[in-house]
């Protein structure tokens, strides 16, 4: 019997996949081994390479884009929520920054690039520090306007109420039409990371 390396090599990375997205998105159950009985001992050698190997997965889940949570069958939110992000220069202008989401993109752009923003958003919506990582970030890719410098960037969360089902049927549209907006958050391209 003829073994075909480059089919086994294939079928171990659907199954390494396949396997780390349903990890991924098992529902929580009772730790097995509790955490501070983790040594490096030989009575508990099999919790701590159990553990080791969920650490590898998770890390090659995270890496490769395949720790994302599911949760199209989840209860459904009650508002739509978008950042304006804008910098502001040393003569006091604020300019909406040419970032995906906030300008003109191309179809596919818009359809086939940009769902990636709308999860890295989310992902520093209740991060301090990742905010400000990204503050920095735009700070230095926008340095200046015309001649004037980059003071700081203000970030504005906006949102629309999800109308409920029943009347979203009734009306034919599922989004309210009013928008609604937090004061804008400013962050100091100058100033430390006060979240170390």
């Amino acid at each position: 019997m003829k073994f075909n390396i480059k089919k086994i090599f294939i079928s171990g990375f659907i199954i390494l996949n396949l396997s780390c997205v349903l990890l991924s998105n098992r529902l929580p159950f009772p730790k097995i081994f509790s955490q501070n009985k983790i040594e490096y001992k030989k009575e508990n050698s099999s919790s701590y390479y159990l553990t080791y190997f969920k650490w590898l997965v998770q890390n090659y889940a995270y890496y490769a884009g395949l720790n994302n949570q599911w949760i199209m069958f989840g209860r459904q939110s009650r508002f739509n929520w978008w950042y304006t992000i804008k910098a502001k220069y040393n003569n006091g202008e604020q300019i909406v920054l040419p970032l995906p989401r906030q300008s003109k993109r191309t179809f596919v752009q818009k359809f086939f690039i940009d769902f990636k923003e709308v999860k890295f958003h989310n992902n520093i919506y209740e991060s301090q520090k990742s905010l400000w990582a990204y503050a920095r970030y735009l700070c230095e890719k926008y340095p200046q306007n015309k001649d004037h410098k980059i003071v700081s960037i203000l970030y504005q969360l906006n949102w629309q109420n999800i109308i409920p089902r029943e009347e979203a049927s009734r009306l034919g549209r599922y989004l309210d039409p009013n928008i609604y907006n937090q004061p804008p958050r400013e962050i100091s391209c100058h100033q430390e990371c006060p979240y170390e």
